[in-house]
């Protein structure tokens, strides 16, 4: 087993980079099959509608609705969270320049010229579901609608390129404050001020949750995963405080079990996209829990790399990028032929997952196409 840590520099402290690998890759996993159930399960249609299935019972407790409500609160936050701590890596292996460059190739370019390329072909699926007749609408401008129905989950590469242009911006006035907060907060882990600094974070947490969101597009919440990427920056890249959270990985997790059942039970009759929910105390008590939570059991017991995990490494952007393309054409054949709820449900993740996994495979050898759909230049497939 190689080694899972590499000496930092500049922050004189190690990087946790099987770990944090290991967390995207399963967060990226979660979001497929998030994005299977969502697609057919329309918790409170028409609301959530994007396919209708007859089978569908609105209201039902059943595994796919369970799944929904509880991953959706926190898993994008872990995954703004994770970014924020690998910038700090990368800042000091690149520099600001290039660190600029990378994200502008591997998150940008994906998620505007990639979704110009071919993430309208879905766009025009969930157009042709939702909008019965198109033909007094310019064609121009039915293409632009195609292409923003087909952004699917790149949004949080959008969003995530925003923070870090932002970083880049004031990272000379980061860089003559992170290192005083940096030992604050190992000073903090090292005492119970501990407890009193994941209280300080959780209630910037709670109060970003409710600024910053775009309305109707709701994903697009700036504020809050803002904070989650401030907080991996200048919170969570320390080892001490990872360490800290390992250590008591099993009460942490048995809260969040815990605030999960309480959150259920208030909220399951509604929708847990809605805004109004989003802001709510309790939901974000077991957003912040499952951050915490992830965090704690990664590093705890998945800190380390294999041959299976350096394959996930390697794709698991590409899946990520591609699944929601794949899994609405598959939704789309699928209704064609009145298949049973179950069978959509594990058709649409097969296809979807191996479909973009394959495809990964195959663009990134191929110069201009891996560029142009994953922003790889050089034939690195994940860095």
């Amino acid at each position: 087993m190689s080694s899972s840590y590499v000496s930092s520099e500049k922050s004189g402290q190690p990087e946790r980079r099987a770990y944090l690998d290991n967390l995207r890759s399963f967060v990226i996993f979660i979001v497929v099959v998030h994005h299977v159930f969502y697609y057919w399960a329309n918790i409170e249609a028409p609301y959530t509608a994007l396919f209708v299935h007859p089978d569908y019972v609105v209201g039902k407790t059943d595994f796919a609705l369970v799944f929904q409500y509880a991953v959706y609160p926190w898993f994008m936050a872990l995954m703004f969270v994770i970014a924020g701590i690998s910038a700090v890596f990368s800042l000091e292996k690149r520099g600001k320049k290039a660190f600029v460059k990378n994200r502008l190739h591997k998150l940008l370019v994906p998620s505007t010229l990639g979704v110009l390329a071919i993430g309208w072909i879905s766009g025009a699926i969930l157009r042709k579901n939702a909008m019965a007749d198109v033909s007094q609408i310019p064609a121009l401008v039915v293409f632009f609608i195609d292409v923003l129905s087909g952004t699917g989950a790149l949004w949080f590469c959008q969003i995530l390129f925003f923070f870090c242009a932002v970083l880049a911006l004031f990272y000379p006035l980061v860089q003559k404050i992170q290192q005083k907060v940096w030992n604050w907060v190992d000073k903090a882990a090292e005492s119970p001020v501990f407890l009193l600094l994941m209280a300080f974070v959780f209630a910037g947490f709670w109060l970003c949750s409710k600024i910053l969101n775009v309305p109707v597009v709701t994903v697009y919440r700036f504020g809050i995963y803002g904070f989650c990427f401030a907080c991996g920056y200048f919170v969570f890249s320390r080892q001490k405080v990872i360490d800290v959270l390992a250590k008591f990985w099993l009460p942490i997790l048995a809260l969040c079990i815990a605030f999960f059942f309480v959150y259920f039970a208030k909220y399951r009759n509604g929708f847990y996209a809605k805004p109004a929910v989003m802001v709510q105390l309790l939901y974000n008590v077991y957003a912040f829990s499952g951050v915490l939570a992830a965090l704690a059991i990664g590093c705890k017991f998945f800190n380390r790399q294999t041959a299976f995990n350096l394959f996930c490494k390697k794709y698991s952007f590409g899946v990520y990028v591609f699944h929601c393309s794949f899994l609405v054409i598959a939704i789309w054949f699928m209704l064609q032929h009145n298949l049973p709820l179950l069978a959509c449900y594990c058709l649409g993740f097969v296809f979807s997952l191996g479909a973009s996994l394959l495809f990964t495979m195959a663009v990134s050898k191929v110069p201009f196409v891996r560029f142009v759909l994953l922003g790889i230049k050089k034939g690195k497939v994940n860095e």
